[in-house]
């Protein structure tokens, strides 16, 4: 019975019950729990799974009712919601969820329950059918955070993989993606009860929910400890399941190459290197765990669904996309908690590329598909978190940098300026045809650059770094739903007609505000930004009325040092460009930086 909403029964078993039996399907439920601040991320939770055949998932609503018109969506995409309301949900949802979870599995039926921002490849149920028949004491299966895989195995007669070694349920288990075998198992509702016990003790609450749950689960509490913590159970697949809870319990870890987050499957690809198809991605592991990060990498992999009109072409979208040119790269070796020159010699090649597509974006009133971007050093977590590889992971550099680690995806969803879309759009499936079937070409030749067909069909050429006014004439009334430049370099001169020396900072303040930074070095003079180096746009060559912002001039002079201690003068100079006895020093770009400071 899709798009039911079972009776209101303040969590009792009745209600869950009556709402698990609307949602079951070959006695299975889907679940997940959200409330009025993460529906946004359960209607895509529930697009995707309707996406193969789960209609009727089930949603439990914690918190105040939600409003009607997201509530709406929801029962239009088969949603079963019911309240789920617990004095502990009321006061923190992340950890009071669980305390509506014991109702559902003692209905019997198979749970997969997965947090909303999760997103569905493919039907799991003859995975964990085939699961439950490999293992026949699991209790439940759940994701973890490892970042690799253990020794792979593959599962009789197919091309998935087995729960990871258990050796893996030592790492941080990922309570994203659980899965619970039918049959009121003992050890299922143990697990659970001894969740919610723990949460009931003084601050965990009000902790992550995942740090004491797996603490309690492995050792005890911080007054005792379970007499048998975490161990090996082996059956006949080997030493693959793990016993929580005093023994209690039989656990095992799902494969990371399959049950992944952006980390392993999205940068890592971890399921190529393993040759399997992904089962569900998790929106974790991004450079901050924010809404704002979930939504711009998941839009980075066309995982997130946008409303129709964000992919129409119209005279309100039409779209510019570029494409960027990569200098040399020669590799790139650091000390623990030391700065990648290379890294930033290719960030700014590439950045001052991005700065002319956003300029020139902004004069032609077209919205700027992202580049791909190649990053020679891999994001840490904290200072010292890199090998002097570069990586903190099996990772060939350059990358393919992912949206977070160069952009600020906050400012990207308060967009005010420049009109953006993701760097997937044209190849998403929701994007309008059009965009591909209709576009006109920019060619940069040996002394100019071509345009193929601009305003009234005409072709016409344009001189390298010609002014705002020439591109605007000659690009203008480019009528084709998309404009490709294939080479950007020398494509913007000047901002002339652009709104006065004032569009020069609004040009590039705007574009520096959508720059974030690498994390992270133990240099001391980047200590007030806890070892983060921001990303400094380049000042647009030959104007200065902008060179760059008074926030950030103790950065561009940190930066600047460390490059002029290697020797290279040109870059530091580009970098904080208004030294003492620079040619530019009493410019009004440098009095605007002085001033700043103070």
């Amino acid at each position: 019975m899709a798009g039911a909403m079972a009776p209101a029964m303040a969590g009792t078993m009745a209600g869950v019950e009556e709402a698990a039996r609307l949602s079951a399907a070959n006695g299975t439920v889907f679940a997940t729990f959200t409330s009025a601040e993460m529906v946004a991320f359960t209607l895509n939770w529930c697009k995707h799974l309707r996406r193969l055949g789960v209609l009727s998932p089930l949603v439990g609503v914690m918190g105040p009712p939600l409003p009607r018109l997201p509530a709406e969506r929801l029962r239009a995409l088969g949603a079963v919601l019911y309240r789920a309301r617990a004095a502990e949900s009321e006061l923190q949802r992340q950890g009071g969820r669980w305390f509506h979870l014991l109702p559902l599995l003692s209905t019997g039926l198979r749970v997969v329950l997965s947090d909303s921002d999760v997103v569905w490849f493919r039907h799991p149920l003859a995975y964990f059918a085939a699961l439950e028949a490999a293992h026949p004491r699991l209790d439940f299966s759940i994701s973890t955070d490892a970042q690799g895989a253990s020794r792979a195995r593959r599962m009789e007669g197919s091309s998935d993989l087995d729960v990871e070694v258990w050796t893996h349920c030592h790492e941080s288990m990922n309570l994203g993606i659980m899965h619970f075998p039918p049959g009121r198992r003992a050890g299922s509702l143990e697990a659970v009860r001894q969740m919610v016990a723990h949460l009931r003790e003084k601050g965990n609450l009000r902790r992550v929910d995942q740090g004491p749950i797996n603490y309690r689960w492995k050792r005890g509490s911080g007054l005792w400890k379970w007499e048998k913590p975490l161990h090996a159970v082996r059956d006949a697949s080997g030493g693959r399941l793990c016993a929580l809870v005093n023994g209690s319990v039989v656990a095992a870890v799902l494969p990371v190459a399959q049950f992944g987050n952006t980390l392993t499957l999205g940068l890592l690809r971890l399921d190529v290197a393993a040759a399997v198809a992904p089962y569900a991605m998790h929106a974790t592991f991004m450079r901050r765990q924010s809404d704002a990060h979930k939504i711009a990498r998941l839009r980075e992999y066309a995982l997130w669904h946008d409303p129709p009109e964000y992919y129409k072409a119209s005279r309100e979208l039409r779209l510019l996309t570029v494409a960027l040119h990569l200098p040399p790269w020669r590799g790139v070796t650091i000390g623990r908690g030391g700065i990648p020159l290379p890294h930033f010699r290719l960030m700014a090649a590439q950045l001052t590329q991005l700065r002319d597509a956003l300029f020139l974006s902004r004069l032609l009133r077209r919205t700027l598909v992202l580049p791909r971007v190649a990053c020679g050093c891999e994001l840490g977590f904290f200072p010292r978190h890199l090998r002097p590889s570069c990586t903190a992971h099996p990772l060939a550099l350059p990358y393919n940098c992912s949206v977070d680690h160069f952009l600020h995806p906050p400012a990207l969803l308060a967009l005010r300026f420049y009109a953006l879309r993701e760097a997937s759009f044209t190849a998403n499936p929701r994007a309008d045809p059009a965009f591909a079937a209709r576009v006109a070409r920019v060619r940069r030749r040996a002394d100019n650059f071509e345009v193929a067909a601009a305003a009234e069909g005409r072709a016409v050429r344009l001189p390298l770094r010609p002014s705002a006014s020439r591109l605007v004439a000659a690009l203008g009334g480019v009528e084709a739903p998309t404009l490709h430049v294939d080479d950007l370099r020398e494509m913007v001169g000047s901002l002339d007609g652009a709104g006065g020396r004032g569009a020069l900072v609004e040009f590039h303040a705007h574009a520096q505000a959508l720059l974030s930074s690498w994390c992270c070095t133990s240099d001391e003079r980047f200590r007030r930004s806890g070892g983060e180096v921001p990303y400094l746009l380049p000042p647009l060559e030959g104007q200065s009325e902008w060179l760059g912002e008074p926030r950030l001039a103790w950065a561009a002079t940190a930066l600047a040092s460390v490059f002029r201690g290697a020797g290279e003068h040109a870059l530091a100079a580009r970098l904080s460009p208004c030294e003492p006895g620079a040619r530019v020093f009493n410019s009004p770009g440098c009095k605007r930086l002085r001033k700043g400071r103070h």
